[in-house]
C-alpha cells in the first residue's frame, strides 16, 4: 500500500466511522429532555458531557481521515476521560449520582478557582511588563474575600480528597472494583489513556513512537499507519456505544435501537478488521 492508497482508505473508513457516530448522538436526541424524571444538575451534567464527548470524537474521526494520527491520540484520551467520568457518576444511588454531579459542575471548578488565584498571583510576583499579560490575568484573580470565603468552604485536606477522588486512576478503581458492565466493555482501552498523554505533552516517548514509524519502509509505515486509524475509529465506537447506554439507562428508554445500531457496527468492524 502507498501512501495514496492509505490516504484514500483512511478518509473512507473514518467518514464511515462518523456516520455512525452522528447516529447514535441523533438516537438519543432531544439530549435534554424537559420530563425527565432527572434532578436538573444531573441532566445538565449528564447531557453536556455526552455532547462535549461527541464533539471531540467528531474531531478525532476528523483527524484520523486526513492522516493526523497522533494528533488524535489527544482527543481520544480527552474522550475516554469523559466517558469514564460518565461511568463514574452513573454508579452508585440516587443521593451518590447526586453528590457527584455536583462535585463534578460546582465544587470542582470553585477549588480550581483558588488554583488558578494562586498561580496568578505568583506570575504577577515574577514579571514586570504585565501589559499583554493582565487582560488574561485579572480574570483569574479572586478577591481577598472571595477567597478566603473559597479557602474556608473547601478546606486543603478537601481539596486534596476531591482531587484525588477524580483522579483518572482512582475513578477506574472504583469502576473496577463496581464491575461496572459498561467499565467491562472498555477496560481494555485504559492504558491508551497514559499513551495519548505522551502526545498531549509532546514528551520523549512522543518522539519516538513518531521516528520509529517514520524510519520504516514505506509498506511497513501505511500498514502501521493504517491499523493504527482502524484501532481509534473501533476506539471512539465502543465509547459512543457506552455514552448511549448510560444515557438511555438514566431515561429508562427502549434500548433497541441501541442494539440495531451496534449490529451496524460489528458489520463494519468485519469490514475493517
Amino acid at each position: 500500500m502507498n501512501d495514496e492508497e492509505l490516504a484514500r482508505e483512511l478518509y473512507v473508513y473514518a467518514d464511515a466511522a462518523m456516520h455512525m457516530l452522528r447516529e447514535s448522538y441523533d438516537l438519543c436526541i432531544p439530549i435534554y429532555r424537559e420530563n425527565a424524571e432527572l434532578e436538573d444538575i444531573h441532566q445538565f451534567v449528564l447531557t453536556n458531557l455526552i455532547s462535549s464527548c461527541h464533539q471531540s470524537s467528531e474531531s478525532s474521526l476528523l483527524l484520523v481521515g486526513h492522516r493526523r494520527l497522533w494528533d488524535s491520540e489527544i482527543l481520544k484520551r480527552s474522550v475516554l476521560e469523559g466517558t469514564t467520568k460518565l461511568l463514574y457518576i452513573s454508579i452508585g444511588n440516587g443521593n451518590e449520582i447526586l453528590l457527584k454531579c455536583d462535585e463534578f459542575y460546582r465544587v470542582i471548578p470553585e477549588i480550581t478557582q483558588i488554583n488558578l488565584h494562586k498561580k496568578a498571583t505568583e506570575l504577577l510576583m515574577k514579571i514586570n511588563d504585565l501589559s499583554t499579560l493582565w487582560p488574561d490575568l485579572k480574570n483569574q484573580l479572586l478577591s481577598n474575600e472571595k477567597l478566603m470565603e473559597l479557602e474556608i468552604k473547601y478546606p486543603r485536606n478537601f481539596r486534596k480528597m476531591i482531587n484525588q477522588k477524580w483522579s483518572f486512576s482512582e475513578m477506574v478503581k472504583t469502576l473496577e472494583e463496581s464491575k461496572n458492565e459498561g467499565f467491562e466493555i472498555i477496560k481494555g482501552t485504559y492504558y491508551k489513556y497514559s499513551f495519548g498523554s505522551h502526545f498531549v505533552h509532546q514528551d520523549g516517548d512522543s518522539i519516538s513512537y513518531m521516528w520509529d514509524r517514520n524510519k520504516s519502509d514505506v509498506e511497513g509505515r501505511t500498514s502501521s499507519e493504517l491499523a493504527h486509524g482502524k484501532s481509534t475509529i473501533k476506539d471512539i465506537l465502543t465509547l459512543a456505544m457506552i455514552r448511549m447506554e448510560i444515557y438511555f439507562g438514566f431515561h429508562d428508554l427502549d434500548t433497541s435501537v441501541i442494539d440495531k445500531w451496534e449490529q451496524k457496527v460489528d458489520e463494519f468492524y468485519n469490514i475493517i478488521k
